[in-house]
Formats: C-alpha cells, structure tokens, sequence
C-alpha cells in the first residue's frame, strides 16, 4: 500500500522504511482464497479495488509511486480513480489536472510526463516495467549500436600511430544518478509527508473501509445509471417502433382513402355521364312527341284556316276521311272562321283527339262561339279528320 503515509524516516540513520504491506500479504493469499481489496483513495488505481487481483502487476506500484511523486509537486491528493473512472463513464473530460499544468516551470518536462504516464486511468497505457518507467525519468533511450567506419586501405607508406583513449564506463554515472534521484525524492517526502504514527493507521485503515463502502455504492449507483440507462433506450426503441407502425398505418389509411376518392370521383363520373345520356334522350323524346302532337293540331289548325279562305269544298275532301252531307251543309254560308283555341287532349297510337275553340259567322247572322272536339286518325302516315263531337256554344 504505497502512499506518503506509509513512508517512515529513520532517525539512526538517517533512511526511509516503506511499512504497511498489507495489499502484498493479500495478493500472496489470493492463490488460496479471495482476497479483501485493499485501497488508499488517491493512490490506488481502479484494478486495485476489484477483489481477485488478476489485472494487478508492476503498473499498479507504478501508479502509486506515481501519485505519491504528484503529492510532491502539487501539495495535493490525486483524485480518486474510482471517482476519475465515474466521471469518464458519463463521458466528461479527466478531473484529473495534468502533472505537466501543475509543474509547469517548476520541474523538468521529462519528470512531469513521467508522472502523467504514470497516472493513466487504463493499466495498458502505462509504464508496463519499472525499467520502462526509470528509462523516462532520466531521459534515456534505448541502446542502439554505433555504425562501423570503413576501414583505410594499406599502403606502403607509413602510418602514423594513435593512442586510442579507453571508452568512459557510463553505467557508473547511471547508478550513481539513480541513487541521487532516490536521495532527492526522500528529502522531499522527509520535507513535505509528516511522520506517522499508530492513530493514523487507524484512521487510515477507518478511512479504507468507508472508501470500499462509497466505492461499493458507487458501483451499484452505475450498475441503477446503467439499468436505467437501458431502460430508457428500451423505451426510446418501442416508441419509436410505435411511431413508425402508425406512421405506417397513417400512410396505408391515406392510399386507401385517395383510392376510396378516386373510385368515387369514377363512379360520380360515370353517373354523370349516364345523367346527360339520360337527358339527351329524354330531350330527343320529348322532341320527339312534341313533333308528333303538333302535327294533329296543326291539321286542324289548316283545315279552319282553308274555311276561312272559301275554300271549304276543296278542304273538306283534302281534311275529312269521309265526308257527309251535314258535314259539308254544315260549313257552307259561313262568311269566315277563326280559331280562337286548340289544344290536344288526347294521343294513343293512331288515334287522337283535338279540343278546338272556333268563331263562325254565317250570312245574315251574328258571330257564334263553338266549342268542340275533333277526332283523329293516321292513314297509311298521315293524319285525317274522322269526327266531328260534343259542339256547344259558349
């Protein structure tokens, strides 16, 4: 469990001791039974807090070490990675401030990234060794062979001879620059940690056991986000689903009723069409009969009107079938006739019957009103007067 609280100083001789191996002894036990996750909030990475420890591996010290370097620079806890891994589920930035913001201008750029790289959320991104890790602090890359010059040819004359120096041993350098950086990092801890005594241990093992309890409500408040977070989608999804099908629906019900429109617009064309048919016949048979009931009227009309002319005898066998003797007797001395009115009464077949309003005046005598009705038959197509009945004056 490595954090400042757990580095102690020596007064004897003047060395740090690292105390406290408890998350070590539970990782030993783990290959017998499950283990109890052991965690300071701040220096521990999020695969610390799981119970079976299989993600756990030097990248978990790292991270530790890590963040006890970025208590040095910043005077202040690294935030939580239980509470760094909630605020980057819900997709918003790190809270995290970068060591290189923190240090900027105070310390090297190569020992702020350090830090950084150290502190990575996802155990892959960092330092996989602490060889890895200690190459980044002191700047070093990896060692690469020098390239072979190209050797002189020989020749007779003679060639001059040089001492050639005794290449530097720089892994005494390399040591002595790791112990030095050690030696500065404990003077700082000595400087900045305060030294610790029984009652913080307890109120640090106090303050593990309310970290596992708000770590533990955590999760089950993100496994409820989740729950509802799904539910949600669920229920977007059918409503959706919903609205598609009554979109569809809405759209089959409005093909039907343009269907169902453009059929009855067929049908009242159609009736349409047959209402005209029908008038036009009707018209035509009206026309029809109008011409066939003028012409009865009009033979009668002519036959008084030839009367009227003094042509009575050349009338009479021109409009009457037969002719008798009354009929003719009847007509003559008459001075004029009109036809005040006529009308036809009757018209079945070849049979009709003409209701006739006349004057007549004979010589000597005053003009009289008849009234009577005149009966009529077609003859081989044309029409001819067969009776005269039912005359009164009036």
């Amino acid at each position: 469990d490595i954090k400042p609280a757990n580095i102690y100083y020596r007064d004897s001789d003047h060395s740090l001791v690292l105390i406290d191996f408890g998350s070590a002894r539970y990782d030993v036990s783990n290959r017998s039974q499950a283990v109890t996750a052991i965690v300071t909030p701040g220096y521990a990475p999020f695969e610390q807090y799981e119970t079976n420890g299989k993600r756990q591996g030097p990248w978990t010290d790292i991270y530790a070490l890590g963040a006890v370097l970025y208590k040095l620079i910043s005077g202040k806890t690294p935030i939580a990675s239980s509470e760094r891994i909630s605020v980057l589920y819900r997709k918003r930035p790190d809270p995290l401030t970068p060591a290189v913001e923190i240090g900027s201008g105070l310390y090297s750029q190569q020992l702020l990234e350090s830090i950084d790289w150290a502190l990575q959320i996802n155990e892959d991104e960092r330092p996989q060794s602490v060889t890895s890790w200690r190459k980044k602090l002191l700047g070093q890359a990896d060692s690469i062979a020098p390239p072979i010059a190209p050797q002189p040819e020989l020749t007779s004359e003679k060639i001059p001879t040089t001492r050639l120096k005794k290449p530097v041993d720089n892994s005494f350098f390399l040591k002595w620059g790791l112990v030095g950086v050690g030696v500065l990092l404990l003077l700082v801890i000595i400087i900045v940690i305060p030294k610790s005594n029984p009652s913080k241990i307890e109120e640090n093992k106090l303050a593990d056991t309310e970290e596992r309890l708000r770590i533990a409500k955590l999760e089950k408040e993100i496994e409820i986000a989740k729950g509802e977070a799904d539910k949600a989608r669920i229920e977007r999804e059918e409503a959706q689903a919903m609205e598609a099908e009554r979109r569809n629906i809405a759209r089959e019900e409005e093909r039907r009723r343009i269907a169902r429109e453009a059929e009855r617009r067929s049908i009242a064309r159609e009736e349409e069409r047959r209402r005209i048919a029908r008038e036009a016949e009707r018209r035509r048979i009206e026309h029809e009969q109008a011409q066939v009931s003028k012409a009865p009227v009009n033979l009668v009309r002519g036959y008084y009107e030839d009367l009227n002319n003094n042509d009575k005898f050349s009338a009479i066998p021109k409009w009457i079938k037969r002719p008798t003797k009354a009929t003719i007797s009847g007509m003559t001395g008459n001075d004029f006739f009109r036809v005040n009115d006529i009308q036809l009464i009757d018209l079945s077949g070849n049979n009709a019957s003409v209701d006739v309003k006349v004057t007549g005046k004979k010589r000597r005598r005053k003009a009289e009103n008849w009234r009577l009705t005149v009966q009529l038959k077609k003859v081989y197509g044309e029409w001819k007067i067969v009776k005269f009945k039912n005359a009164y004056q009036y």
